[in-house]
Parts: structure tokens; C-alpha cells; sequence
């Protein structure tokens, strides 16, 4: 019994167990399958709907970014929210979007809204459907493995109405991709600034550009100088409406150089392009790191980018200079591609006596200036600062719109004819820019009787009842035009639209873009607290302050005094035409060290004589800082006998006959140093005092000499040490 029991227990399934059991199992999985297509179609469905309800949201909410009633200027208006059908593919679909609109006023008699016009110039409010349709079979992907045809869902639409009241609310607006009689982004109010640090230059009709007032930030520790400034462009229709914002940094740094490792580790300069800055390439090439963590974090991306040299796949053809950062830096000034830094430009430290000499060694410290620039939300390093014109004014011009206009009229039409004549390889011989300020010629120069002091440009006179004035200066700045660029811009200038108008990565997303000033990319900035100020003859009969730079432009630099009571100066206004400039600190390579430093200059009248200049010996001299941390830029000067004035590279001195006459230097202290001294090896310019904590230190000027250029260097421990 037990046997038997035991070998039923082994016997298998039957035929029909079987079967029966796998007509079960495909009728499950057939089920499965119907669930699984019904999910992907339900699934393909919603997203279709989803996309749709998007589209009609997003539509619906651009139309309330308005900022003004009446349609006009380019601006996205409230009379411009009407009736229209347009298409928009997204995910491979192409949907058909139908706005339709109805007005709606107010009818005081019946105290109610009705579709009768009212005669007012815009309804009180809005009702607008949208309906997103979508019908032809189009194939699209419904998740990462599965593509479904729009024919195996059939037609679909959904529909939004909203009510948009006439009251303007931009700030309301949801931010939306342009696409034709779209918006950009909701305008927003903007107030320009204040003439005469601000001024507005007119870019195309009831569209200006303007640059704020450049705010240095100087901290005593490592050289850091960052200035920072924007440029806002804006239309006047209507209430002034925000366009763009460039947001600009100039930063001083001290960096570490290295080669180019075989892998990409720094960036091409970002380029203007049209309407925005690109998002720059990375590359293998020379970079460099921060030497120290008590400079700006934004030396960081200085110091890793502003290099030349490598490929990149994005690299224009033929256009070299659209992937340099000084585009027209002198060829020689470049490594060779067989050197260990191939395709760099040079790079400079300084020795113990403030004197530029290459960094030719992986490793080396060399200083550095960069430009910044503000992409997606973050500072890249962008071409340097190229500065074309500098003027000079006395304090009430630019005080009225009389003269606003006629600076701003002088200012484009320099910048048009520049960028006209700027043809490809341009960089190698660049365009003249034309400075001269006759066209704002008003009247003859005019002399006042003794005690009143005019400081006066010699074609614009002016008239002052006081013993001081402010003078002002601006400068004039051009970035780099690509090819790409120039060619956009010829295309506009000929009657083209944004929409037909590009050129390779130049192609614009402001569809209003009529004028081409609009796209060139200039601006122009207030100098006055950059620039170093002096005059010829020095402190005789007119007097400009010229105090070290200190931050948020603490400092007065321009400030004309009467000293004498008869005469003229000639009143100089000079500084680094690159990013230096900006800073207001020391040269970086031996270009920046000469050639870039440009002047204007202004006439300052005292009464109507003007007596011969006082004789005596004219001193030259220049100051270097071979001490980290010092800037020989920030050195100030005290004279004894002498009348003196700071330049950019140092200061001049006019020493009168006799004897008696010194000069002492003093603000190069640094923290926790107190090994700081100023030397010079000139044997006519001797060393008679010297302390620490602060340092001051005097030097001797009878025996300087005309015609003649003395150095004085700022160097740790002792003069003449190693």
C-alpha cells in the first residue's frame, strides 16, 4: 500500500493539464498586451494634452506681459492682443493654437460690460480663448523606448479662456521663448539714470542705450581692484521699458601659469553676438589658477581663461580674432606653436623693482586684468575692454537735453562710421575713430574777468561764478566685431529683418531690431574717477585733485581749483585705454605699459591774460611696485617747493630755480608687512628719509634734470638688497 502510494506521487501532468494551462497563460499575457498598448496610448494621450494645456497657458499669460495701452515702439502693447492663428511644434508634434479675442466695455447707462465700443481708445477688458488643437498623424516618441503615431490617438484640442483686464501688469507676465507675434519677456519699467554721470545715446526710434557709473571695490590686500558697471538698453515708449542688461566686471589678479594639459580646461572668450553674449567653447590650451585666496573669486575664471592657443570644434573659419582675447594684440607678442605655451599670448610677472618680463616657465606668478561678463547667471571671461575715444568736459556739460543729444549724435555717428569702415582681418589695421568735438561748437571761447574761473573744452567755453569745478570725462568703448557680426549688421543696415538676417552663431532673438546701433556693441562710460588728472603747467594757475582710488568712488579726481589769478592750464585727463583702465591699476605687459595709455585734454581759463609759464626744471618720473599686494597705481605724493601732479605711470614735477624742493611718497603700505620701501638708483633723486608703519619716503628734486625720466620702484627689505 505504501509502494503504491509513493509512485502515484511521481506520475507528471496530463496532455489536457497542460494545454489547458497555457490557453490560460496566453489569454493573461494577450490581456497583458492590451493593457500595456491601452497604458502607452493613455500615456501618449496625456502628454499630447499635456503639451496642449501648456501651449494655451503659456499663451495666455505672454498676453498679459504688457506694458503700455496704445501699440507702438516695438513693446508689446494690450491694443496688440487680438484675434490670431499660429502654429508651435513641441516633442515632434506641431499644434495649431487659435486666439480668439473679444473687447469688452463698460457701459455706464446699462452698468454692465458689453462687446459695443464705447469709443474709449482701448476696451476694459479682454476675454481670451485658446484652443490648441492638434490633428495630422505625426510620429513622436512617447517615452525613451516607445515612438507612437498621432494617427493612433485621432484629433484632440483643449481650451483656456482668461479675462486681461487693461491694467498694466508685467510683472505678472510669464517670461516666454520668442516665436512670430510673440514677446520675448514681459517689459519691465525701467528708470534711466541721472545726466551727467549717466547719459542716454540714442540706438534706433525711442530705443537708448546707457552705461552706470563704474563702482570701484579696492581692498589694500593682493592687488584686488574690481570695478563693476552695467549697460542697459531701454525703450521710451509709453513708460520706459527694460530691453536688456549687460552686466560688465574689470578685475585685477595675480595667476600661476601652466601648460596645456591634453585635455579642455579653459574657455574661448565670450563674444558679442548680435543681441547676447555666446556661451563660450571649452579648449585645451595654456591656462592658469589663482595664486592666492584673497583676490576676487572671479580671478578664478580669469586666471583659467584668458589664454589664446588650442582648437575648438566652434572655431570661426577665417575670423581669428573672434577666438582672441586681445584681437589685436602684435603678432609677436604671441608664443609659438612649438613653445610649451603654442598659440598663447605672453604672459607677465614683475621683478623686485616693479619691472614686466615674460612668464616663461610652467609655475611662474604673473598679473593679470580681465574683463567679465555675465552669461546664464554666471561671470565668464570675455574680450578685453578696447577703449576708442576719450573726451574731456567742463562740469555743466551733458546738464541738458540740448547737449545730451548733441553728444549722443556725435557718439553714434563716430561709432557707425568706425564699424563702416571695419572690413575683415580688420583687427591687423584697426579703423580710425574720430574724436574731434566741433560739432558741438556753440560759441568762440570767451575769457571772464578775474575772479570768475572758466574750465572750458576750447570749442565749448563755459561760465562759472566759483573758485572750483568738477570736471568730467568719458570714454568711448568698441568690442570686437566678428565677421558674423558685420555681416548682420550690413544685412540690417540694408533694409533686412531679424528673421532673415544671420550669419553663423549670430542670429537674433529680438525680432523689433530695426536699427543696427542696436546690435554694435559699444558703450559709453563715465571716466571721471578712473582717469589720473594733471596740468601743464603743473598746479599753475589751475589745480585737479587726483587722490588714490578708493572704493565706491570715494575719492576726488578732477576737481579744478583756481591757484593763480590770471592764465590758462592745459588740463589732462589720461588712463589705460584696456581693462586696466577700468581698474586704475598697474600695466600687466609692456603694451599696456605704453602705447594703451591715451589722454584728452581741456582748456581751463583764468581771466584774459595768460602770462609766460614760471621757468624751472620740468621732472619726469615713473613708479613700479615689485611687492605683492602693492600697487604702484595707488602711490600718492606730497611736494615741498615743487609743484607736482600723480600721472598714470608716476608723476611729474615742476621744481623752480632755488633750492629746497622734495617730494614725499606714501600710501604702499601692506598689512602685516613692514618691510616695504620706496628706492630709486637715479643718483639726482637720493633717498633722504624713510619710516614704516605707514612708509613714507622723500627724495631730494634740485638736482633732476629736464628731459629726463627717473624711476622710482616699491620693493620689499632694503633698496639695493637681493
Amino acid at each position: 500500500m505504501r509502494k503504491q502510494s509513493n509512485e502515484r506521487k511521481q506520475n507528471g501532468f496530463s496532455i489536457l493539464e497542460v494545454v489547458i494551462g497555457i490557453f490560460i497563460f496566453i489569454v493573461g499575457m494577450l490581456a497583458l498586451a492590451a493593457l500595456q498598448g491601452a497604458l502607452t496610448r493613455s500615456m501618449a494621450d496625456s502628454k499630447l494634452r499635456t503639451a496642449a494645456v501648456n501651449i494655451a497657458d503659456s499663451v495666455i499669460e505672454s498676453q498679459r506681459g504688457f506694458s503700455q495701452l496704445q501699440t507702438g515702439g516695438g513693446v508689446h502693447a494690450y491694443n496688440d492682443i487680438v484675434s490670431a492663428e499660429t502654429t508651435e511644434t513641441v516633442n515632434g508634434v506641431t499644434y495649431t493654437i487659435d486666439m480668439d479675442v473679444t473687447d469688452y466695455y463698460y457701459q455706464l447707462a446699462g452698468d454692465e460690460f458689453t462687446v459695443t465700443s464705447t469709443g474709449a481708445a482701448a476696451s476694459d477688458y479682454k476675454q481670451v480663448e485658446v484652443t490648441v488643437s492638434w490633428d495630422a498623424a505625426q510620429n513622436f516618441r512617447a517615452n525613451d523606448g516607445t515612438e507612437i503615431s498621432t494617427a493612433d490617438l485621432g484629433s484632440g484640442e483643449v481650451r483656456l479662456t482668461a479675462a486681461i483686464p487693461a491694467i498694466i501688469t508685467s510683472i505678472s507676465g510669464r517670461v516666454a521663448d520668442e516665436t512670430d507675434g510673440g514677446v520675448i519677456v514681459p517689459p519691465i519699467l525701467y528708470t534711466p539714470g541721472q545726466n551727467p554721470d549717466v547719459i542716454a545715446l540714442r540706438v534706433g526710434d525711442n530705443r537708448f542705450k546707457e552705461s552706470t557709473k563704474p563702482v570701484p571695490k579696492v581692498v589694500r590686500v593682493d592687488e584686488l581692484v574690481e570695478t563693476t558697471f552695467d549697460v542697459i538698453t531701454y525703450s521710451t515708449v509709453g513708460a520706459s521699458a527694460f530691453l536688456r542688461r549687460e552686466e560688465f566686471s574689470a578685475v585685477s589678479c595675480e595667476c600661476e601659469l601652466y601648460a596645456a594639459p591634453g585635455n579642455a580646461v579653459g574657455y574661448r572668450p565670450t563674444l558679442w553676438a548680435g543681441d547676447e553674449y555666446t556661451e563660450a567653447e571649452l579648449v585645451d590650451k595654456a591656462y592658469g589658477v589663482s595664486a592666492n585666496n584673497i583676490q576676487s573669486p572671479r580671478c578664478e575664471a580669469c586666471c583659467r581663461d584668458h589664454h589664446d592657443g588650442g582648437t575648438g570644434s566652434n572655431d570661426p573659419d577665417g575670423d581669428v580674432g573672434a577666438i582672441l582675447y586681445d584681437p589685436f594684440r602684435a603678432s609677436d607678442d604671441y608664443w609659438d606653436s612649438g613653445d610649451t605655451f603654442g598659440g598663447d599670448h605672453k604672459h607677465y610677472k614683475k621683478d623686485r623693482f616693479g619691472n614686466l618680463s615674460e612668464a616663461g616657465n610652467v609655475g611662474d606668478v604673473y598679473v593679470e586684468a580681465c574683463r567679465m561678463v555675465r552669461k546664464d547667471g554666471f561671470m565668464r571671461t570675455g574680450q578685453d575692454f578696447r577703449r576708442e575715444g576719450l573726451n574731456v568736459f567742463q562740469f555743466d556739460f551733458l546738464d541738458d537735453q540740448a547737449d545730451i543729444t548733441a553728444y549722443s549724435n556725435y557718439t553714434t555717428g563716430a561709432v557707425e562710421s568706425y564699424v563702416a569702415s571695419a572690413v575683415d582681418g580688420y583687427e591687423s589695421a584697426p579703423p580710425a575713430f574720430t574724436l574731434p568735438l566741433r560739432d558741438l561748437d556753440t560759441n568762440p571761447e570767451t575769457p571772464l574777468n578775474s575772479d570768475e574761473l572758466t574750465y572750458g573744452y576750447t570749442y565749448l567755453p563755459t561760465y562759472l561764478n566759483a573758485d572750483f569745478q568738477q570736471l568730467r570725462s568719458r570714454g568711448i568703448y568698441i568690442d570686437y566685431l566678428s565677421e558674423d557680426l558685420r555681416r548682420v549688421i550690413t544685412c540690417i543696415d540694408g533694409d533686412g529683418s531679424a528673421e532673415t538676417c544671420k550669419s553663423g552663431d549670430v542670429e537674433l532673438d529680438q525680432i523689433s531690431v530695426t536699427d543696427s546701433l542696436e546690435l554694435i556693441p559699444f558703450y559709453d562710460v563715465q571716466l571721471t574717477y578712473l582717469n589720473r588728472w594733471n596740468e601743464i603747467q603743473p598746479n599753475d594757475p589751475v589745480d585737479t585733485t587726483n587722490e588714490a582710488l578708493a572704493s565706491d568712488n570715494t575719492h576726488s579726481r578732477g576737481v579744478a581749483s583756481k591757484e593763480g589769478p590770471v592764465g590758462s592750464s592745459r588740463v589732462i585727463a589720461d588712463g589705460n585705454r584696456g581693462v586696466t583702465g577700468i581698474t586704475d591699476t598697474d600695466p600687466i605687459d609692456p603694451i599696456d605699459n605704453s602705447t594703451e595709455v591715451t589722454e584728452a585734454e581741456i582748456k581751463v581759463i583764468i581771466n584774459n591774460d595768460n602770462p609766460p609759464p614760471p621757468g624751472g626744471t620740468l621732472v619726469t618720473v615713473t613708479i613700479t611696485s615689485g611687492v605683492n599686494g602693492v600697487q604702484a597705481s595707488g602711490v600718492e605724493i606730497e611736494a615741498s617747493g615743487a609743484t607736482c601732479d600723480r600721472t598714470v605711470e608716476g608723476f611729474i614735477c615742476l621744481v623752480p630755480n632755488g633750492t629746497g624742493a622734495s617730494i614725499k611718497l606714501f600710501n604702499y603700505d601692506k598689512q602685516n608687512d613692514t618691510d616695504i620701501v620706496a628706492c630709486s638708483y637715479d643718483a639726482t633723486l637720493p633717498e633722504s628719509a624713510s619710516t614704516n608703519m605707514p612708509p613714507t619716503t622723500t627724495f631730494n628734486l634740485d638736482d633732476a634734470e629736464d628731459d629726463r625720466t627717473y624711476q622710482i620702484s616699491i620693493e620689499n627689505e632694503i633698496c639695493g638688497g637681493v
